[in-house]
């Protein structure tokens, strides 16, 4: 009779433990940590998922009632949704006044043409009746997104003044255009800063890229003297002198480089002017011929060579004529 009556007692406390309700979520998920909980409902809020989002801090709220964060952030959320709400409602409320405005005319036109017609009355009774239950709800749309919105604030106005114009409503339009146009001029400043800027490092970078090339100019054209090469220097430095014609150094080198040319040149068109009147003339034309690729800018070095070429030309004719049948070699003309 005792075992019975412990059966009896030990199928009862199963029993009552079996029905005692377990502390789970509704969705039978449990929620994360505050920090992996707070990266999910911002991701979720982004997609647009604002319901899940606050349902889910919500819930992890109730499970870390002294986590701070997690009440600044869906306090946070929740403002947030608000005013996003709040937004879309109120561009679904300037749609539907324009789209009201635009049946209400249809209406008139219908009413107007069949005036007895009931049916097109008591339908534009109506809807002029809706359509101007609209008007404070517009208002108070301008109203409040002036500052933030004002393009929004503007097609509110603008619907508000359609429906019943007012001195609030148009004053409160007024405002919001001069606003409009402040953006847009502080706009156009910045626009105008971020040019000049833009400008100014480009203009920045072209100078550093003028410092770079004149530098490697000069690099160029003293060692292009270092190995001789006077014609090639002053090339170089002509160059290096158009790109930064105050340079000092570049003008130095020039003067000296100019120097040692000129005085080359001139050994050469002596030389070249000895030969011709020795009658070498095919001397005297390569002799001055280096001496013009050393300075291209000597025309009087150019003249005496074509005048040279005359020469020998006029020469050959009359070797050509004295002796019919020559191979044309220079015979006569001294070497």
């Amino acid at each position: 009779m005792k075992r019975l009556w412990l059966s009896l007692m030990l199928s009862a406390l199963l029993a009552a433990c079996a029905n005692v309700p377990v502390d789970e979520p509704p969705d039978g998920r449990i929620s994360p940590l505050p920090g992996p909980a707070i990266d999910e409902a911002r991701a979720l809020s982004k997609k647009g998922d604002w319901h899940q989002a606050i349902t889910l801090l919500e819930k992890t709220s109730k499970q870390y009632p002294e986590d701070l964060s997690l009440r600044s952030e869906l306090e946070n959320l929740k403002q947030a949704w608000a005013v996003k709400k709040r937004l879309i409602e109120d561009r679904i409320l300037v749609g539907e006044a324009a789209s009201l405005g635009e049946k209400i005319a249809l209406l008139e036109k219908l009413y107007k043409a069949e005036p007895n017609n009931v049916l097109y009355q008591s339908r534009l009774l109506f809807w002029r009746q809706y359509y101007q239950s609209r008007e404070d709800s517009l208002i108070v749309c301008g109203t409040l997104h002036g500052e933030t919105h004002p393009q929004l604030a503007k097609l509110c106005l603008q619907q508000a003044v359609e429906i019943q114009p007012s001195a609030e409503a148009e004053k409160l339009l007024n405002d919001v255009d001069k606003r409009i146009q402040n953006q847009k001029l502080a706009s156009f400043s910045r626009s105008a800063k971020q040019t000049a800027r833009i400008k100014e490092r480009k203009q920045e970078q072209t100078a550093r890229n003028k410092v770079q090339e004149v530098e490697q100019l000069l690099a160029e054209a003293e060692k292009a003297v270092q190995r001789g090469a006077y014609g090639d220097a002053m090339s170089k430095l002509d160059k290096a002198a158009r790109e930064d014609p105050d340079n000092p150094e570049i003008r130095q080198l020039r003067s000296e480089t100019r120097a040692i040319l000129d005085e080359r040149v001139t050994t050469m068109v002596r030389l070249g002017d000895q030969l011709y009147r020795e009658e070498k003339l095919v001397h005297a034309v390569a002799v001055w011929e280096a001496a013009l690729e050393l300075d291209p800018n000597r025309e009087e070095i150019s003249g005496k060579i074509d005048r040279a070429r005359r020469v020998m030309e006029k020469l050959e004719a009359i070797r050509s004529r004295e002796q019919p049948g020559s191979t044309g070699r220079q015979t006569g003309i001294k070497n």
